[in-house]
């Protein structure tokens, strides 16, 4: 059987970093576990690093910096990274 994929909004990413046991967490958990693969695009990976520079998530959270480089690494490494598409044209009749 072929495995699931799965697009994870930064959001995701982000509460499963501030909340090591919430739902978003485990999900993670289950991606680098390869029980489905992650589908994401360069646009996200940089929302997602563009967020996680943000001087409240290490001030509130403790969130390192070192810990936010092997996030994105991880995702670089592991997700099927997809070219950013132009929305198909449709003929309206």
């Amino acid at each position: 059987m072929k495995k699931p994929s799965a697009v994870v909004d930064t959001n995701l990413f982000i509460s499963a970093l501030i909340v090591p046991k919430s739902h978003p967490s485990q999900l993670i958990s289950l991606w680098r576990k390869n029980v489905f693969s992650l589908i994401t695009s360069e646009p996200m990976i940089e929302e997602l690093q563009e967020v996680l520079m943000r001087p409240k998530y290490a001030k509130m959270y403790g969130i390192s910096n070192e810990r936010r480089k092997r996030l994105v690494q991880g995702i670089r490494n592991k997700a099927h990274i997809v070219s950013t598409l132009s929305p198909p044209r449709v003929k309206i009749r």
